[in-house]
């Protein structure tokens, strides 16, 4: 196994590793530390099986089932695999839309940020779609230490954008997210689920907001992956937002998309 650091803590590249097999523990110990330092890890062109591919992901936790976990994505299950929700342009999850930075799971009233895997199963020549990384542990480190101590102990209302079966329930968190395992603090806004400030006005709240997050997609480190078939991706929503372009074409693009609850080492 060979790893290449695109970005020192936050992109690493894994070759040489054979996904059909079960790995050897020191592999897997290696590929866990790396992405806990490195924030979002890339594994091309793996010509694996949709079991093997979830095995892979149980390396690094226990995955989820979309029948009794994930609700709203339970209807576009990939094939009999409860592990595994459709991400596609035709009948999938989120559909061929253009989507903005955003945590996957955030607004979750129990299990927030969680961690995802990505594994590209099908990619026309003709499509777009790249997805976009941005380094939100940098936005934080990067923040003027004005902007720091405002933010300290402020919290942030996390709503969903589409139904979910949650929407009862009220969701707030730290704008300064502490990592579950490593400590490290990160920079908690995005686009679509933090919409207010608690103890703010909504108008003060949502410009905050706005700045926050301008200033993360101004300086922070970003990367962005042009899609190739058997890609795998697994990234980590408690230190990174991620956006992806529209999918263009009527081919259909489908990646499938696993959730887990990350071990701590």
């Amino acid at each position: 196994m060979k790893i290449q650091r695109i970005f020192p803590d936050f992109v690493s590249l894994v070759h040489d590793l054979d996904l059909s097999r079960a790995l050897p523990d020191q592999d897997v110990a290696r590929l866990r530390t790396e992405f806990l330092q490195c924030k979002v890890l890339i594994l091309p062109s793996q010509e694996i099986s949709p079991r093997q591919y979830i095995a892979f992901c149980g390396y690094f936790g226990k995955v989820w089932r979309t029948d009794d976990e994930m609700k709203l994505e339970a209807h576009f299950q990939f094939q009999d695999y409860p592990e595994l929700v459709k991400v596609s342009n035709h009948h999938g999850v989120l559909g061929p839309m253009e989507l903005e930075y955003h945590a996957d799971g955030s607004h979750h009233p129990s299990k927030s940020y969680p961690t995802r895997g990505l594994f590209a199963w099908s990619i026309p020549k003709s499509c777009a779609g790249s997805t976009t990384w941005l380094d939100m542990t940098q936005a934080y480190a990067l923040l003027p230490e004005t902007w720091r101590q405002r933010i300290a102990n402020l919290k942030a209302r996390h709503i969903p954008r589409y139904s979910t079966g949650w929407e009862g329930e009220e969701v707030f968190h730290p704008l300064v997210r502490v990592h579950p395992i490593s400590g490290i603090p990160s920079l908690s806004v995005d686009t679509y689920f933090t919409r207010y400030i608690e103890g703010l006005a909504p108008a003060e709240g949502q410009e905050l907001l706005a700045e926050l997050l301008t200033f993360a997609k101004t300086h922070a480190r970003s990367y962005t992956h042009s899609w190739s078939r058997h890609d795998i991706v697994v990234f980590d929503n408690n230190n990174t937002v991620h956006r992806r372009d529209r999918v263009l074409g009527a081919e259909e693009r489908l990646l499938l998309r696993t959730t887990l609850d990350l071990l701590p080492l």
